[in-house]
């Protein structure tokens, strides 16, 4: 089950008969919850019943994403034109999730073994752009810089409870904690 609300704004502004300024807004949220229950049962080779038990899964997402964009647009006689913008990204996310297996039977009595996974993402990104055309006779020259700069904290922490333990124990094989920065640039001639 789950949820997703969003929504845009955007606004011009014509600054003369050539210039135009454009500012917007992007706001997304989603929400989603999940819960299912997997059967077992185990058999010996008169199928008679030996154990029997079930594995629970529970999840819960929550992430938001933001996007905010100022752009400038000139258009200038005979064709030319450049066009400008920067904008913000921001991305986060935040979700967790129980696995329990139980199980009954064969030396078997209630939990055998429950993982917990929390995790999330923080994401912020700053981008820019630039593009011209300029008009040759019957040809036209294009070309543009872009660059961006982003910022990712990710993580994922998992702990593991089995009984006779009365106390979750981290599993640093499955858990992890990065930040990622990525820088992206470009240059193009058309």
């Amino acid at each position: 089950r789950g949820t997703m609300q969003g929504g845009r704004f955007g606004v011009d502004y014509q600054v003369n008969n050539r210039n135009t300024i454009t500012l917007s807004q992007n706001v997304r949220f989603r929400d989603r919850e999940g819960r299912d229950e997997q059967r077992y049962s185990n058999e010996d080779l008169n199928g008679e019943l030996i154990s029997y038990g079930a594995q629970l899964n529970t999840s819960d997402m929550k992430n938001g994403s933001y996007t905010t964009q100022l752009a400038w647009r000139h258009q200038g006689p005979e064709g030319r034109e450049w066009t400008a913008d920067v904008n913000y990204n921001r991305w986060d996310r935040n979700s967790s999730s129980l696995f329990e297996l139980f199980g009954y039977g064969g030396g078997l009595e209630g939990l055998q073994r429950a993982q917990e996974n929390i995790g999330g993402s923080d994401l912020n990104q700053f981008g820019g752009q630039l593009d011209v055309i300029r008009p040759m006779g019957n040809n036209k020259l294009e070309w543009g810089l872009k660059g961006s700069y982003k910022l990712d904290h990710t993580w994922l922490y998992v702990s593991v409870l089995t009984p006779p333990n009365t106390e979750a124990v981290p599993d640093s094989a499955l858990s992890n904690d990065f930040d990622i920065t990525d820088i992206v640039n470009a240059a193009y001639v058309n």
